[in-house]
């Protein structure tokens, strides 16, 4: 709630036969104040017009020794002051006789303890109140946004993270480094293309000569992968278990390369406790493969991080036995092209060999229109 009804009790004691004395209330609507006017009633029995009589049988005690007639014309510039600045003015009278305070003494209860006297200035409130306003519904926001985050699934994440990686569309040139277990370095240059968000993905080697020209096509997410040998002129295309070999020795798989809803079509994700991975925040998740599922690890541990949804780290796990770590990938150097986070290196570590592979991206345009012709055989040869 934004506030509470402010209740205002006025107390005041009246002596002598029910002689009660009320406090006035003066609302300023425009200027949003209250102010309270206490104006004692003169009694009957106090005395003429001029006269200044203490009644202290009468329980009352003077307030103050004044001229009725000043007063009176005090009261009156004071009532005219309000009239013109919008103020409503009421005079308290004596309940008993109905006697108003136009002349003579006036007198206020013995016991002013009761009495209540509150003037507040409008602006003042109107500020208070806007400020509060605005604290409210600061937090109000920033904790529908902790609670947003708090309560993000570990489905919606992978989704994220999918449509991240795989944008609609886009061209690269990469680079493929190799370093096996005696130190030994070899590298490959080559274009991708990658169409309907990973769906149809298509490589082409350039360097070295011994491979350039030759090309690679998947389809369906990777299923299905077809080979073209330029020297021989001929397309071959793999059976399904081939997914799981090595890409020209690396440490990089096939089913690696492809299947863009892999994560989410072929595993079951669960939210674990948030980590800080790599000097990034990161959501941290388990996918433990379907039982239907002809995916190539049993289970995979994925760090997602918060801001970018790119995945930082990911460990696989071997098909036979999920406790054992087979491959570790590494993704840095993260940067903003085209509106979309991409990681520029790649770096997989194989845990059982001892070796690691580095791909890298030179440069990527994903402002591309790319024909459906590229990704058939014939476009394979081009």
């Amino acid at each position: 709630m934004l506030g509470n009804p402010l209740v205002i009790e006025l107390l005041s004691h009246c002596v002598i036969g029910k002689l009660e004395m009320l406090n006035q209330v003066q609302h300023d609507e425009k200027k949003q104040k209250i102010v309270i006017l206490n104006i004692g009633a003169r009694h009957p029995l106090a005395g003429s017009k001029n006269s200044i009589q203490p009644i202290h049988s009468l329980g009352l005690r003077r307030r103050q020794r004044i001229n009725s007639t000043q007063h009176f014309e005090k009261s009156k510039q004071k009532v005219e002051r309000n009239q013109k600045n919008g103020i409503l003015t009421r005079r308290r009278r004596c309940v008993r006789c109905h006697h108003g305070p136009s002349f003579g003494n006036f007198y206020e209860s013995r016991d002013r303890t009761k009495k209540i006297s509150i003037i507040a200035k409008g602006g003042n409130m109107f500020k208070y109140l806007l400020g509060f306003i605005l604290l409210f519904l600061t937090c109000a926001i920033y904790s529908h946004l902790v609670w947003a985050e708090d309560n993000i699934t570990a489905g919606e994440i992978i989704n994220t993270m999918t449509q991240t990686m795989n944008p609609e569309q886009s061209e690269a040139k990469m680079k493929m480094t190799i370093m096996t277990t005696s130190g030994e370095e070899r590298s490959f240059l080559y274009h991708t293309y990658s169409k309907g968000r990973g769906k149809k993905t298509l490589m082409k080697y350039l360097e070295p000569s011994r491979v350039k020209g030759q090309t690679i096509l998947m389809l369906n997410d990777g299923d299905d992968i077809w080979i073209y040998f330029p020297k021989r002129n001929h397309v071959r295309k793999l059976a399904s278990h081939a997914r799981r070999q090595k890409l020209e020795g690396s440490d990089f798989s096939y089913e690696d390369m492809g299947g863009s809803n892999t994560f989410v079509e072929k595993y079951e994700s669960v939210l674990l406790e948030d980590e800080k991975k790599e000097g990034h925040q990161c959501y941290k998740l388990k996918l433990t493969r379907k039982p239907e599922s002809d995916a190539g690890y049993s289970r995979i541990i994925v760090w997602v991080d918060k801001k970018t949804f790119v995945p930082i780290v990911i460990d696989y796990y071997h098909d036979k036995d999920p406790e054992l770590r087979e491959k570790q990938l590494i993704c840095t150097d993260i940067e903003l092209i085209d509106g979309i986070y991409t990681p520029m290196k790649f770096t997989m570590y194989n845990k059982l060999d001892d070796t690691k592979t580095t791909m890298e991206i030179i440069e990527i345009n994903y402002n591309v229109d790319l024909p459906d012709a590229l990704f058939t055989e014939e476009g394979m040869k081009q």
